[in-house]
Formats: structure tokens, sequence, C-alpha cells
């Protein structure tokens, strides 16, 4: 069985790099009809901080 992502959740991409907190998971798209995303947040290597929105299939959940 497969752990949901839901805010909170730390996850990466399933090819590799930062570790990222979940914010909020939502549709995507004109109106919320487009693939379910997370939202995330991360620190890149300058320590700043960065937000973006992935599509759940391409991330992984981090123990």
């Amino acid at each position: 069985m497969t752990a949901a992502i839901e805010e909170g959740a730390k996850v990466r991409m399933r090819s590799g790099g930062p570790v990222m907190m979940v914010t909020s998971v939502g549709r995507s798209g004109w109106g919320g009809d487009g693939p379910i995303h997370a939202y995330v947040t991360w620190f890149n290597e300058k320590n700043e901080v960065k937000t973006d929105s992935f599509p759940l299939t391409i991330l992984e959940i981090v123990p």
C-alpha cells in the first residue's frame, strides 16, 4: 500500500532532487479541472525559499 501525498508530507521528485514540504494538494488548470498537483516549498542551495507545484505522478514520499 502506498501512502497518499497530502499536506505536510515530505516529498521529492522520483528522478531525485531536494526534499520538499507539501503545503497543499489540489487540481490545477483553469477552473480547477486539471490534474491533481502538490504545491510544495523547499530551500535551494543558497538557502532561499522556493515554491512550485508538480503533478502527484512524478513525486514520491520521503520517509
